[in-house]
């Protein structure tokens, strides 16, 4: 059978409008574990000592950023970790937005900076942190100056109505039923909007795990119609008297800043609550979910990394930081490894969002389609990339054999992810990868592209394919479907991992112990 470059209903047609997006360096795409850090000449904070250790002594891996004699640290254009892709395209279009403003005949540092990170990026490296630190400056301020202050009022009225409305028709989200021992921390989580995914999960699990003596609380820029939920929670679009009158009703010892990137609006929001947290002497933890820099309004704060990977890209010098996975409740998703049918079915579950899936999506289908004629494909999930998948593939002749699903509720990916005999993850990056996660504990071994944190999930040779090669990902997936021992080899290995490393209650644990020992360095801190 012929390579799926030119992927067809017949003979040598190719996909039309599929842009082919070059492979990622990732020591040859199948090595396991992340690439080298760096950080750059910025005065490093006084260290602080101490780890966390979980009851089986496996420890939050923990950081205070590459100091000055780390190998690893950054300190020219050039000397940075190299890049992937989506990386270098993140930074070039954050520098986008604010090249505008910058008036070359009063600001020598801005353009000086703006030459810094463009030669980094030509060079495919990751810009030294001096310019990565004034590139957050830059958009924040940018943000700040474009946000649009909320009517008290009206906006008042519309919450009421919001919330009045959740009542009826809102769904409650999942949430880990257990309270957490280690939950001995007040803590105020802010999340700019609390709708569908990873991060909103995060808070939902961490806020319903809290003791009576130690409550937590949920500030949101905006909450999803559709959803009631189980946690305290206040939505406010960032009235700045209103977030302080928060801060002084509910006291936290920390804030936790689930940070993700989205409009300026977004951006204003978080920098205004992380403000008025320092206005008030409150410690920052901030959870950093997503592909890109993390919110690096100051030194004074505490990074959480979802995978060794994204610490690596975007760990900051002189801010201590950690890797906390996420947790998985493996109680609702576990199952075991089912015999590969006759007529197997392979699944696809992800925002279709182009954060994670783009339209490259659309050759991985379709090679793991031709290389096993017998079998069906099914798409979990919605997004702004889905017409542009179901075009492409209806042009492939394809369409006959695929199932759209659209969005699906917590309650029913188990059984979504158990009727998939292999799952295939052709991201164009991933911080982490929960859903892959949720299949291999389902029982439904993975293949994906060597990419990002994926290959720490997929752990085997046989399920890593290199980013960007839809051909090796269809043929990985048709060996999987044509040899069950295979199949039962990588099941094995990825469950094996998955299951010692990302459960829930670990994860919870590790959260709640940070907050403690957080909010305990501020107490220990001298006055004055």
């Amino acid at each position: 059978m012929g390579g799926c470059g030119r992927i067809d209903g017949g003979p040598g047609r190719p996909i039309p409008g599929v842009r082919r997006r070059g492979a990622a360096s990732l020591s040859g795409g199948t090595q396991l574990g992340g690439m080298g850090a760096s950080g750059e000449g910025v005065r490093p904070r006084a260290r602080r000592s101490g780890s966390v250790t979980t009851s089986r002594g496996e420890g939050i891996r923990r950081s205070d950023g590459p100091g000055e004699d780390d190998p690893r640290t950054n300190l020219a254009v050039g000397a940075g970790p190299e890049l992937e892709s989506v990386l270098v395209d993140w930074y070039r279009t954050r520098l986008g937005c604010i090249t505008g403003l910058i008036d070359p005949s009063r600001d020598s540092h801005a353009l000086e900076m703006q030459a810094v990170i463009e030669d980094s990026l030509d060079l495919g490296r990751r810009p030294p942190d001096e310019s990565r630190r004034w590139l957050d400056q830059a958009h924040r301020s940018s943000a700040e100056h474009a946000a649009v202050v909320p009517d008290v009022l009206r906006s008042g009225l519309i919450r009421c109505g919001r919330r009045t409305v959740r009542t009826f028709i809102g769904k409650v989200p999942h949430r880990h039923g257990s309270v957490s021992s280690s939950s001995t921390t007040r803590v105020l989580h802010a999340i700019g909007d609390l709708r569908i995914g990873g991060a909103q999960q995060l808070v939902i699990d961490l806020a319903g795990s809290t003791r009576v003596d130690a409550p937590h609380h949920v500030l949101a820029r905006s909450v999803g119609i559709g959803f009631r939920l189980c946690v305290p929670y206040t939505e406010e679009p960032g009235d700045r008297s209103r977030v302080r009158r928060i801060f002084d009703r509910h006291r936290p010892e920390v804030l936790h800043l689930c940070h993700y990137h989205a409009s300026p609006a977004t951006t204003a929001w978080y920098d205004l609550v992380a403000r008025v947290a320092m206005e008030r002497g409150v410690p920052i933890v901030q959870s950093h979910c997503v592909i890109g820099d993390p919110w690096l309004g100051t030194d004074e704060q505490h990074l959480v990394f979802c995978s060794e990977w994204s610490r690596l890209r975007s760990g900051t010098q002189g801010i201590p930081d950690s890797v906390i996975n996420p947790g998985t409740p493996f109680e609702i998703f576990q199952a075991p490894r089912r015999p590969i049918p006759d007529d197997p079915v392979v699944g696809m579950v992800y925002r279709l969002d182009r954060d994670k899936i783009d339209e490259s999506a659309a050759p991985a289908i379709a090679c793991v389609l031709q290389e096993v004629p017998h079998a069906r494909f099914e798409v979990v999930g919605d997004g702004p990339v889905r017409p542009d998948l179901e075009r492409d593939l209806k042009a492939a002749g394809f369409s006959d054999r695929i199932i759209w699903h659209g969005y699906v509720p917590f309650a029913k990916l188990a059984s979504i992810h158990r009727s998939f005999d292999v799952e295939i993850a052709p991201v164009v990056a991933d911080v982490f990868g929960s859903g892959t996660v949720h299949a291999i504990a389902s029982g439904t071994p993975v293949v994906g592209y060597g990419i990002a944190g994926l290959p720490e999930l997929l752990r085997s040779e046989a399920a890593i394919s290199t980013p960007g090669s839809p051909e090796m990902l269809g043929r990985k997936v048709g060996a999987m479907l044509r040899d069950d021992a295979l199949h039962a080899r990588v099941h094995a290995t990825q469950w094996s991992h998955a299951s010692s490393n990302f459960g829930i209650e670990g994860m919870i644990s590790r959260y709640h112990r940070l907050f403690t020992e957080v909010a305990g360095h501020r107490t220990s801190m001298p006055s004055g």
